[in-house]
C-alpha cells in the first residue's frame, strides 16, 4: 500500500478512493493492511458498496414490519456478510415461477423465503459490475405438493407483503368494504387454488360490485380464457369459492391500491387502466352479473360438503402425484373413504379446462415442477479484515 503512494494521501482523498472500490474482497484487504487505512475504511463505506448494488433489497428491509435478526441494528458490514453467506430473509415475489413454461403466475405476488444466489455472492465480493443481482424464492408449500424454488429471482421482482397480511389468513378478517368500489378499480385480491394452499395476491380490475360480491376482470388473460373473469365473494372473516365452483379456487380478503403500488404492477406487466369506452364496456356487462339466488347462498360450505360425499361414492385411488401411494390406499380400505377430508378431496378434483393454447393462472390439482434447480454445492466466503467465515449458502 505504501508503494502505491495511498497511505501518503490526505484523509479525504484517501475515502474518495476507498468509496469507489466495488469488492468486498477489496474494501476488507484496505482496511486489514495498515493501521491508517484501517481506521479510514469506515462503515459507511461498506454501506455505499451494499447500496451500490442492492439499493431496492436495503430499502425493503428497512422498511418490513418483521426484518430478518441478521438486519435489525448490524453494520452495514456485517449485513453484507450476512447476504454473502445467503441467510435468508422473508419477501414477495411478482409473477411466480416466471422461468417455468408450465406454470402461468402473470401478475401475481406470492410470499416466499429469498437469499442471495452464490453466483451473486461471489460478484459482490469480486467486485464485478456485471454480475447481475438475482435472487433464489423458496415458496410455501402448495398443501401436498412439493415446495417450489425458483432460481435468478431479479431484484425488481421482490416486494414486502402488504401490511396486516398473512398467506393463511383472509386479509382484514374477510371484512374488506366494497363501499366506494368503481367499475374500472384496479385491486388486489387473495386467490389460492385449494384450501390447503397459501394465498396468493393477484391484480385485477372490478367489473361489477353488489353488496360484498364482486365480479373481476383479469385482463392478463385473453377474453377466451377461465380466469378472464371471475365472480369473487368477499365473506366476513372466512374464504369464499371463486365462480361458485370450487375447481376455481377460493378467494379472501381485497385490497385496494395506492397510485405508487398500481405504477408497481404496471412494471411487472399490467396492462394499462381501461379506456372510457372500456369502462362502459364493463359497465354493461355488468347488468345481471349475479343472480337473486346468489345472495343468501354459502357457496363455500354447500360445495365442499358436496365434494366429501362425491369422494365417499369413488372408489380409493392410488396418489402417486401427492404422496399418499399404497399407505394412503391401503388406509383409505381398511377405515373407509370418510376418514379423508375435504382437503384431499380438493386436491384430487381437476382442475377447470382451459381453451387450447390459452394460458392458466393457476394448475391446479397437479405438482408444481421445481422451475429452477438451487445451487446447494455452497459458498464459503472470506473476507480479509475481520469479516466472519460466513456459513456455506443454503438454497
Amino acid at each position: 500500500m505504501e508503494d502505491s503512494g495511498l497511505e501518503q494521501l490526505p484523509k479525504e482523498l484517501v475515502r474518495e478512493v476507498l468509496a469507489r472500490l466495488s469488492g468486498a474482497r477489496d474494501l476488507a484487504s484496505v482496511a486489514c493492511s495498515t493501521r491508517r487505512l484501517t481506521g479510514l475504511v469506515e462503515d459507511k463505506l461498506w454501506g455505499v458498496l451494499v447500496m451500490g448494488r442492492l439499493a431496492r433489497l436495503a430499502g425493503l428491509l428497512d422498511s418490513s414490519p418483521a426484518p430478518p435478526e441478521w438486519w435489525v441494528g448490524r453494520s452495514w458490514r456485517e449485513r453484507l456478510s450476512a447476504l454473502v453467506a445467503g441467510l435468508p430473509f422473508e419477501a414477495q415475489v411478482f409473477n411466480r415461477e416466471l422461468e417455468n413454461e408450465q406454470e402461468d403466475f402473470l401478475l401475481s405476488s406470492y410470499d416466499a423465503t429469498c437469499s442471495l444466489t452464490p453466483a451473486t455472492a461471489r460478484g459482490l465480493l469480486r467486485g464485478d459490475a456485471a454480475q447481475p443481482m438475482r435472487f433464489t424464492a423458496r415458496y410455501l408449500c402448495m398443501g401436498q405438493m412439493p415446495a417450489v424454488v425458483e432460481a435468478e429471482v431479479a431484484q425488481e421482482r421482490l416486494r414486502l407483503a402488504p401490511a396486516g397480511s398473512s398467506p393463511f389468513a383472509v386479509f382484514g378478517g374477510g371484512s374488506t368494504s366494497s363501499a366506494g368500489l368503481c367499475i374500472g378499480e384496479e385491486v388486489e385480491v387473495q386467490w389460492k387454488g385449494r384450501r390447503s394452499h397459501p394465498f396468493g395476491w393477484w391484480f385485477g380490475t372490478v367489473q361489477s360490485v353488489r353488496g360484498n360480491r364482486i365480479t373481476l376482470v383479469f385482463r392478463q388473460y385473453p377474453r377466451t380464457s377461465v380466469w378472464h373473469r371471475v365472480k369473487a365473494p368477499i365473506k366476513p372473516g372466512k374464504e369464499a369459492v371463486v365462480n361458485g365452483d370450487c375447481s376455481f379456487g377460493y378467494v379472501g380478503g381485497l385490497r385496494r391500491l395506492t397510485g405508487g403500488e398500481r405504477e408497481e404492477w404496471r412494471r411487472h406487466g399490467a396492462p394499462h387502466p381501461p379506456a372510457p369506452e372500456q369502462l362502459a364496456a364493463l359497465e354493461a356487462a355488468a347488468e345481471d352479473e349475479w343472480s337473486d339466488e346468489d345472495e343468501d347462498l354459502d357457496i363455500d360450505a354447500e360445495l365442499a360438503a358436496e365434494m366429501e360425499e362425491e369422494l365417499e361414492e369413488l372408489p380409493a385411488a392410488p396418489h402417486a402425484a401427492d404422496g399418499h401411494g399404497a399407505a394412503g390406499a391401503a388406509q383409505a380400505a381398511g377405515a373407509g373413504v370418510e376418514a379423508m377430508d375435504v382437503v384431499a378431496a380438493e386436491e384430487a378434483a381437476p382442475g377447470p379446462a382451459a381453451p387450447p393454447g390459452q394460458p392458466i393462472a393457476l394448475q391446479l390439482g397437479q405438482p408444481a415442477g421445481v422451475a429452477g434447480a438451487a445451487n446447494g454445492a455452497g459458498l464459503p466466503v472470506v473476507l480479509a479484515g475481520g469479516l466472519p467465515e460466513a456459513a456455506p449458502h443454503q438454497p
